[in-house]
């Protein structure tokens, strides 16, 4: 494994356990965002900008209902994360609206934390799984099955980030 890998499997890690943490403290539902970009370079050019536009959508829709922000500038790319006042269910059903009505909701990777560190995904909550960025396939499909090559893929990001 490569260090730039290892690197980005390391922030992940940390990420998740810096989530975990402010759930166990607060004993509240938390929402994450972190961005959809393939390939080694997380922090390529524009991922800032689309993160801080989503972030603002974000936290526009949440109002007051946010008891607590954290954000983290990891080798996995820039994070974002609420501890939200709302019941998780709902929480999650307005993280798809923003992922599905947002122009830049499709690089929007938003997950929800219930108040005891249990994620809750679109599925639990009646939505379909998220689309490949690419094809109408699942992602989780296309991305295991490597179907797409890498440079079409960050050509797709490339064009929704065009979008600003």
């Amino acid at each position: 494994m490569n260090s730039s890998l290892q690197s980005i499997l390391r922030a992940r890690e940390e990420r998740w356990e810096l989530r975990q943490e402010l759930v166990k403290e607060y004993r509240k539902p938390l929402l994450s965002l972190s961005m959809v970009i393939p390939g080694p370079d997380k922090n390529r050019p524009g991922v800032l900008d689309g993160f801080i536009a989503l972030l603002r959508a974000v936290e526009a829709s949440l109002g007051d209902r946010i008891l607590q922000t954290s954000q983290v500038y990891g080798e996995d790319g820039p994070s974002r994360h609420w501890v939200v006042d709302m019941a998780p269910r709902g929480l999650k059903a307005l993280s798809v609206g923003i992922e599905e009505d947002h122009p830049l909701g499709r690089l929007a990777d938003l997950d929800v934390l219930c108040e005891d560190g249990e994620p809750l995904g679109r599925v639990d909550i009646g939505y379909p799984p998220r689309k490949c960025l690419l094809c109408d396939r699942s992602a989780k499909e296309c991305g295991a099955a490597r179907v797409h090559r890498l440079e079409e893929l960050i050509e797709e990001v490339d064009r929704i980030l065009g979008n600003l």
